[in-house]
């Protein structure tokens, strides 16, 4: 187990502006292709096998969002890079997240916002975050290139019009 962060993009007009935190964000890809989620309540209340097709054209939506370029969930990727964690979940707080544990919220990431992070970066000011599973208390350099080559990707997904989310899950 360990600190695994992900940015995703998602077509911006799927998405209305106010939803800064706490997005839905494979939800709203699968409704773009055509797939409506069922509540919890729904799945538990479907036969055994209703279940399993339900399942089954839920994972087939998430491809066709991917296919059709709607969506990318692999959009970026790091492993226990704490510090971006803790400037995320800082962001998080900011822009009104209300979860403590900052596990498993999204949070939208806006140009101005990815410039503010290359700035801290380049200032020396992304401090290690603790955490059980968030891994060392240094800042590598390949992880500042990660995280530089991120901003540049994501800022350039924005202005082509895609909407960029940052999840973490420890």
């Amino acid at each position: 187990m360990g600190l695994d962060m992900y940015a995703y993009t998602i077509d911006s007009n799927l998405i209305d502006e106010e939803w800064e935190t706490d997005c839905p964000v494979y939800k709203f890809a699968r409704r773009a292709v055509g797939f409506i989620d069922l509540t919890d309540d729904e799945v538990d209340n479907l036969s055994e096998a209703d279940r399993k097709a339900y399942w089954s054209k839920r994972f087939d939506a998430d491809n066709k969002a991917k296919e059709k370029g709607i969506f990318d969930p692999n959009f970026y990727y790091w492993r226990k890079f704490n510090a971006l964690h803790g400037w995320m979940s800082d962001l998080y707080f900011a822009k009104g997240g209300t979860d403590m544990d900052f596990n498993c919220n999204t949070v939208r990431l806006t140009l101005d916002d990815l410039e503010n992070l290359m700035l801290t970066a380049e200032k020396g000011k992304l401090k290690p975050t603790e955490g059980f599973f968030f891994g060392k208390q240094v800042i590598e350099p390949e992880d500042l290139e990660s995280l530089f080559d991120f901003a540049y990707k994501a800022k350039e997904q924005i202005r082509n019009g895609k909407a960029v989310f940052y999840d973490s899950w420890y």
